[in-house]
């Protein structure tokens, strides 16, 4: 299809004409400068997000009462139980301390062998117990949270 000069001119002069339409609405529907018209507030809501909840409380270290302390000392030979962890459970590490590589953690109620110790670091005795079940279930565990079963 061809356009003509006249197709042309129709095509601008339409052009202008809804130019001016637009240009008048603008003036027509906007509220006067001088009322107290409110404007339209949006308040922009964020998208939820994941929320970390972070542990608040500290599982406090097990104490033992004067008379518990007398029913069994815990020394080699000595059958232990793993207790007070609250469902954690107790790593029993490669070597005595903190910092020392876990190898096997014990559940509470686990029944262990003392197999050496005690050796005192960062704070704790610790104990080198071995499972009568399994031996490869061995390493050392700090007393805070061994309860003497039995001596054998």
């Amino acid at each position: 299809m061809r356009f003509t000069s006249g197709m042309l001119v129709a095509a601008i002069f339409f052009g202008l004409i809804m130019m001016t339409v637009c240009l008048g609405a603008l003036f027509i529907f906007r509220p006067p400068a001088n009322t107290n018209v409110p404007l339209a507030v949006f308040t922009v809501i964020p998208a939820p997000t994941a929320t970390v909840v972070l542990p608040t409380e500290v599982i406090p270290t097990p104490t033992l009462s004067e008379s518990e302390m007398q029913m069994g000392k815990i020394e080699i030979g000595v059958l232990v139980q793993i207790t007070g962890t609250e469902g954690a459970g107790l790593r029993l590490r490669a070597e005595p301390g903190v910092s020392a590589a876990a190898v096997v953690l014990g559940k509470d109620g686990e029944e262990f062998l003392v197999k050496d110790g005690p050796s005192h670091r960062d704070g704790y005795n610790w104990w080198k117990l071995e499972s009568q079940k399994d031996a490869a279930r061995s390493g050392w565990a700090a007393a805070d949270y061994l309860a003497v079963v039995s001596e054998q």
